[in-house]
């Protein structure tokens, strides 16, 4: 009965409460049990109306719908006069409405398309620094993956440096090598330039000691060994070498070996200098063997360096340097002759004419013997020689002394 009920009024109701005594099951049994019990109160039901002394009861259901019916329309009412009241501001709010609606309307397009440019554009900036950043971020991995590698070709120049300290020569070219082909394939990165600048400079100072060495008495394999190294492209050059480097006896090299045998010379003459006080004549023949075997030598340890390497060299370039060397020695030999062979009887004392005579034989034989010695490298300085003592005035030995001796050698000879 009641179900009846609720849809026949359900009609008459607002489609919105209509829809939600549809969808809501609590609320449509709700409804049901109420109109449940207004059935059942038979008081509210009937249309009579009682008067008595005493209190009613109750209304019926027709005063409450009369009543209800009054509040609606007071509030109607309520409402129209509040409209009334405030109807400039309720049109004012409309045509804000309507114009908030039509900007809405024709700019909310507008700007979504601008945002989007502005998001596209800021996304672009963006894909661009991350790419900047990744790029960064694969090459400090790729350093830091590489880390030994390029530690190790940072510590090149200490590596050379301490190569030379051993004497590994070869090993410290080697990284000369290695550090100028990494700088022509990476001619752009500074880092290779300024590791060749410290190699160069470690590779100084090794050329340095090797020129120092070259004046000590070394064996002839060491000073080709010291000669091959110092034979290398752009390792010792001069003005005149650089424009043909492909002359392995270049005049730099020459002139280097020269210097340094005759300091060692020098120096081992120098040393003979405490025997002047005991016997000139001893102190003059250890002098000219020195120079016999030394000068003989140097000569021999320069032409198989280079003469006999079958590379390129000026002839008349060897001639003149090397008799240059030979002359500056003799001409010191000759000095040291004319100062101190005078002398001889002042420290022979004890010795007779004869013994003195055969002590100083044996010093122009010795000469004539250098002589002969350098006459096999085709350098004649005999008649040099012979001027210097015989015939120049005043004259240090007789020309009949050296014919002598010079017949004495022939003898030895056949």
């Amino acid at each position: 009965m009641s179900s009846i009920l609720l849809d026949t009024l359900k009609d008459g109701l607002d489609p919105g409460l209509a829809g939600m005594l549809e969808k809501d099951p609590e609320l449509k049994k709700d409804t049901q049990q109420y109109l449940e019990e207004l059935l059942v109160n038979s008081e509210l039901l009937s249309t009579e109306m009682f008067t008595s002394s005493t209190e009613s009861k109750g209304k019926n259901l027709v005063e409450e719908i009369a009543e209800l019916d009054h509040q609606l329309r007071q509030i109607e009412l309520q409402l129209a006069t509040i409209a009334n009241e405030n109807r400039d501001l309720i049109v004012g709010v409309s045509e804000d409405v309507k114009l908030v609606h039509n900007t809405i309307g024709e700019e909310l397009n507008k700007n979504i398309a601008a945002m989007k440019q502005g998001f596209e554009s800021k996304i672009a900036v963006d894909n661009k620094a991350v790419k900047k950043v990744s790029q960064a971020i694969s090459a400090n991995n790729s350093i830091l993956h590489n880390m030994d590698s390029i530690l190790d070709i940072y510590e090149l120049p200490t590596l050379c440096g301490l190569c030379i300290m051993q004497g590994n020569y070869q090993e410290a070219l080697e990284i000369l090598t290695l550090v100028k082909m990494l700088t022509v394939k990476f001619p752009n990165l500074k880092t290779f330039k300024q590791l060749q600048s410290q190699v160069d400079n470690e590779l100084k100072l090794m050329v340095r000691g090797l020129i120092k060495l070259l004046n000590t008495n070394l064996k002839q394999s060491n000073i080709l060994k010291i000669f091959q190294i110092l034979n290398r492209p752009h390792l010792v050059t001069s003005e005149e070498d650089e424009n043909d480097q492909t002359i392995s006896g270049n005049k730099t090299l020459k002139l280097i070996y020269l210097n340094s045998r005759f300091k060692f010379i020098m120096n081992e003459v120098a040393s003979l200098q405490p025997l002047l006080k005991l016997k000139k004549l001893t102190y003059l023949k250890r002098y000219i063997e020195i120079y016999r075997e030394h000068l003989y030598n140097s000569l021999s340890i320069y032409h198989a360096i280079f003469l006999s390497t079958g590379l390129k060299s000026d002839t008349n370039d060897d001639k003149l340097l090397l008799h240059m060397y030979i002359k500056k020695l003799v001409y010191l030999m000759v000095e040291e002759l004319r100062t101190h062979l005078p002398k001889v009887q002042e420290g022979e004392n004890t010795a007779d004419e004869v013994e003195l005579n055969s002590l100083r034989d044996g010093v122009i034989l010795q000469v004539i013997y250098l002589c002969r010695s350098l006459s096999k490298y085709g350098l004649d300085f005999e008649s040099l020689i012979t001027w210097e003592l015989c015939v120049k005035e005043p004259s240090l030995i007789a020309q009949e002394d050296w014919a002598r001796n010079l017949s004495k050698l022939k003898k030895f000879k056949s």
